[in-house]
């Protein structure tokens, strides 16, 4: 996911669908911040004893939890538009950068469904969908529609069509709508956002059948938070980044008032439809492609202004030395990813020695012996943080020898 780390320096101003050239500070350590976070809202030490920001919205709504995921869609897309650029300076056909697309989506969708068997491997019952797998799905459909309409620029060989780009994330919103609002689902209707009418688990239901769904969809297996349909209208969020990489080209003194106004009309955007069409990050509706979109713009343009544009004078060494745990994080994202889940599916499945129930386990003893002296809901989000150091601890040595996972 990363290749190397390094700050950027000054991009370019030459023409607007130009991309930099150079590695971002905000990109990596955004996308550092993003895994942590991953790690840090699955590792509670109770799950019933945590801060409402630390988990998913129930339904409807949402909280910063579900803003974590459409950033790492945002900084994938605008990660994806800069190495196109560059691996056209350095001779790469289209065709061959197709060929890319198309292979590391292949290896992530089947590195998702391997992390989704762990440990069990029972493949009748294999969860199907899953953060990887709609990544995949994001970053074959974004990539292969920016290379299919990107023109050719005279001096870099490489320019974004930023109207195609932005008419295909608004030909995805508008045409899921559609299907939601005019198609019935047998049983239950059209237009219907509740767990088991909406569209979205139709569809999933049909295609893998009820035992390839999330078992966090209920006994039954009625729906999926990755489902298929939420993976098309999560293809947005990728797209934006496309369209940051190409204002990034764009005279600093406009970029990043420009960012921050569309931000801001994308949240306003989705606010605005929200009593007609509901904001929910488990069927990623429109309304929440939109807010996620507009929260993603805003802190990248916000970390892009202080880690990347202001000058180092102003941002002290001692001060970048702390965003090192990000940086590591960040520069073997998937890698982070993987061996988070890994831990996660063994966390459940091994008791302490001499335990013989739930209570026993890593975890609950953990929390029992933290909630002694701390506030419970303290105890478990501390818990969380400690497994996010382990996580951080176990990657550190790759980042120390510049190892960084190349997909």
């Amino acid at each position: 996911m990363a290749l190397t780390i390094a700050a950027a320096t000054e991009p370019s101003t030459a023409k607007p669908a130009r991309l930099a050239a150079t590695r971002m500070l905000s990109v990596d350590v955004l996308r550092g911040l993003c895994v942590a976070g991953m790690v840090l809202v699955n590792f509670p030490a109770d799950w019933t004893l945590r801060y409402r920001q630390l988990g998913h919205a129930e339904w409807n709504g949402a909280t910063a939890t579900d803003m974590i995921f459409p950033m790492f869609l945002f900084l994938a897309g605008l990660s994806m538009a800069m190495s196109f650029a560059s691996r056209v300076r350095r001779g790469q056909s289209r065709a061959s950068l197709a060929r890319h697309v198309f292979t590391r989506s292949l290896v992530l969708l089947v590195l998702g469904l391997l992390l989704n068997a762990f440990p069990t491997f029972d493949w009748r019952m294999l969860h199907i969908p899953g953060v990887l797998q709609r990544i995949a799905l994001c970053y074959l459909a974004g990539g292969l529609w920016t290379l299919a309409t990107a023109r050719t620029d005279s001096q870099s060989g490489f320019a974004v069509n930023a109207w195609a780009v932005g008419a295909f994330a608004v030909g995805v919103l508008a045409g899921v709508w559609a299907l939601i609002r005019f198609v019935p689902v047998p049983g239950y209707g059209a237009w219907r956002f509740d767990h088991d009418g909406n569209l979205g688990a139709a569809i999933d239901r049909a295609i893998f059948g009820t035992n390839h769904l999330s078992n966090w969809g209920g006994p039954r297996r009625m729906w999926d938070a990755d489902g298929l349909l939420s993976c098309i209208t999560s293809i947005p969020n990728l797209l934006l980044g496309v369209l940051a990489a190409v204002w990034i080209g764009k005279p600093r003194s406009r970029l990043i008032a420009a960012m921050v106004l569309a931000a801001a009309g994308l949240v306003a955007a989705a606010l605005l439809l929200n009593p007609y069409l509901v904001i929910n990050r488990k069927i990623w509706t429109d309304s929440f492609t939109l807010l996620s979109g507009g929260i993603s713009l805003g802190i990248f343009a916000l970390a892009y202004w202080l880690l990347d544009v202001v000058p180092d004078a102003i941002l002290l060494p001692r001060w970048r030395s702390i965003l090192t745990p990000a940086l590591v994080y960040g520069s073997n994202a998937i890698l982070g990813f993987s061996l988070y889940t890994i831990l996660l599916g063994l966390h459940g499945r091994y008791y302490l020695p001499g335990s013989h129930g739930p209570a026993n386990w890593l975890p609950g003893a953990a929390y029992a012996w933290l909630s002694r002296t701390i506030d419970p809901y303290n105890a478990s989000l501390l818990y969380g943080v400690a497994m996010t150091g382990v996580v951080c601890a176990l990657l550190w040595p790759l980042y120390r020898r510049r190892i960084f996972l190349r997909l």
